[in-house]
């Protein structure tokens, strides 16, 4: 586990690693964690040839063993600017695994280590805002990172085991992999063709919203107004809302809308919902992606 001085892990300077011990199936539960520089002043905690020393035995012990981490794609490229080249099938990825044992849980190393631990919760210990006060802290923070992420490899990997999704996770840490040069490398943008699609995009978005609000004989109409869209359904056509917002309003959500056709609408009912449809997502298109 590394700590750093920014969440930019390509960019960003090392403040310390950390590494713990796992043999034959056992947690140590101890962790030797190096310092590099203070987070006091910025200075270096040890002589330039103690940390080329330290570096160059990563180099050479750490690619003959498996190494576990809890967000492979942080680790591996911190350990790469280091000159430390780990194959890939050595990686074992504690945060991509539990994606697939429970996908819409939470999956940070706090959250996974209190549901599979009883490691006290120690993320709160660093002020990420305010910057580390103290080396000590940031080192025991490390430390502790390292044997949480020790620790839960073991039961994590038997529900996966159990839920039958592990045979999913040699190709999940292939596409993290890809995805994590994407991400070094950014994506290119043909911007000819992104504007030749926003202008197709857009005039299909004036047109839609042109007849949806010649339907409603309204030309200011707007859909992506709920409570508009809620006067012409509820008040005007006279249907039941489906659905209640939390705030106790008619919902015209996308869901809501469709449990409205599928009991059955008019023609006309119809086509405005879809027309409603049509200017949303069209809008969310080029706001999002165009615009």
């Amino acid at each position: 586990d590394f700590e750093t001085d920014g969440i930019d892990f390509f960019n960003c300077g090392i403040r310390c690693i950390g590494y713990s011990e796992y043999i034959n199936g056992s947690n140590l539960d101890e962790t030797c964690v190096f310092g590099i520089a203070s987070c006091e002043d910025g200075r270096l905690l040890h002589p330039i040839a103690d940390i080329e020393r330290a570096i160059n035995c990563m180099r050479v012990q750490l690619p003959k063993r498996n190494i576990i981490a809890h967000n492979f794609r942080v680790e591996r490229t911190l350990n790469e600017r280091l000159g430390v080249d780990i194959p890939l099938p050595q990686w074992y990825c504690t945060m991509t695994l539990h994606h697939n044992v429970d996908s819409e849980a939470r999956h940070d190393l706090g959250s996974v280590a209190s549901y599979y631990t009883d490691v006290p919760f120690w993320k709160d210990d660093v002020d990420w805002v305010e910057g580390v006060k103290s080396d000590r802290v940031l080192h025991k923070y490390n430390a502790i990172d390292c044997i949480a992420t020790a620790r839960i490899w073991p039961p994590l990997l038997a529900d996966a085991q159990r839920l039958q999704v592990y045979h999913t996770y040699p190709i999940d840490m292939v596409v993290t992999e890809v995805c994590r040069h994407m991400s070094k490398l950014g994506i290119a943008i043909d911007w000819a063709a992104q504007k030749r699609i926003g202008e197709r995009l857009y005039r299909e978005f004036r047109e839609s919203l042109s007849k949806l609000q010649s339907l409603v004989d309204d030309y200011e109409f707007n859909p992506f107004s709920h409570k508009q869209v809620g006067r012409f359904l509820f008040e005007r056509k006279g249907y039941t809302p489906t659905e209640i917002t939390k705030t106790g309003e008619s919902s015209t959500a996308k869901v809501a809308l469709l449990k409205l056709v599928e009991q059955g609408v008019d023609h006309e009912t119809a086509t405005f919902v879809d027309g409603v449809f049509s200017v949303r997502d069209l809008g969310k298109i080029l706001s999002t992606y165009i615009g």
